[in-house]
């Protein structure tokens, strides 16, 4: 997941080239100091597991890797809405209103609204204007994930939102884990000849030099 920085510069390279594109947020969702994977997990796990559900939105994740994978959200009806995706442990805090009195977020609605209201602040602080209704979405959207964390169990949710910002019950979820991570087996080889460097691999894995 990127820092807020990196959401920034994102979002600044966007608006230069006048093709302002609302999944910056797509990084695992996240808010100014209070990054989702930051929050402390509750010592005694007692939620319990967010069952899935798909009443409102067919979900499906695709390509599933150990740092990426695929989400299309599909909508039965033609109500506009909000998706994204965090760690089970987060989200299931966040259903269970284990995080009510240490952030202030008594649901996932809840943190979800403020993080909207922080990306149009953060906007707004640079010369833009932005409403609830340019971040939510309509009809059928999909993210290609690159930056996910391996061997975790991860929970793509989605639910109804207005122009207001205000969430709808119920939230349907779909859940999945990444993969573990494959040691390479390239095998790389320099080679040094009057001054010029040459690389031989194995195998067409990517590599730093």
């Amino acid at each position: 997941m990127k820092k807020i920085f990196s959401l920034f510069c994102a979002t600044m390279f966007m608006l230069s080239a006048s093709a302002v594109d609302f999944k910056l947020m797509r990084d695992p969702l996240q808010h100014s100091g209070k990054v989702v994977r930051e929050l402390a997990v509750p010592a005694l796990m007692m939620q319990k597991k967010a069952a899935e559900s798909s009443v409102n939105y067919a979900i499906t994740v695709s390509n599933v890797a150990a740092t990426s994978a695929s989400v299309m959200v599909t909508p039965v009806n033609s109500s506009t809405y909000f998706w994204d995706l965090m760690d089970v442990n987060t989200y299931d805090s966040l259903a269970n209103g284990l995080y009510a009195d240490t952030y202030g977020y008594p649901d996932v609605f809840s943190y979800c609204k403020d993080y909207l209201d922080y990306v149009i602040e953060l906007y707004a602080s640079n010369g833009y204007s932005l409403t609830y209704a340019d971040l939510i979405y309509s009809g059928v959207d999909a993210y290609e994930y690159e930056d996910l964390d391996s061997e975790t169990e991860y929970v793509v949710f989605a639910f109804q939102m207005g122009a207001d910002g205000v969430g709808v019950a119920p939230i349907d979820t779909v859940h999945f884990t990444t993969a573990e991570v494959v040691a390479s087996t390239n095998v790389i080889t320099l080679s040094a000849n009057a001054g010029v460097v040459s690389i031989a691999t194995t195998n067409n894995d990517p590599y730093f030099f």
